[in-house]
């Protein structure tokens, strides 16, 4: 289960609005923003479907941090 942040949810708000803007807020200047860029133009609901997903799944994967607690 994914547990959304207020960031991450803010970041779903303007992806909403507009799809790429959220993936590059999100990931930066790569493929993806790119794609959904792309998808945007071509039409409004494909942008913002590939946008949730792009977001969603970076959301999943996290940022590969973990977190190790010291037993004292």
């Amino acid at each position: 289960m994914v547990r959304l942040e207020c960031a991450d949810f803010v970041i779903l708000l303007i992806a909403l609005l507009l799809p790429p803007l959220g993936v590059f807020i999100k990931l930066g200047c790569s493929f993806e923003f790119w794609l959904a860029l792309l998808l945007s133009f071509l039409g409004y609901i494909p942008g913002a479907v590939y946008a949730f997903y792009v977001i969603y799944t970076a959301i999943q994967e996290g940022d590969g941090v973990q977190i190790y607690y010291v037993r004292a």
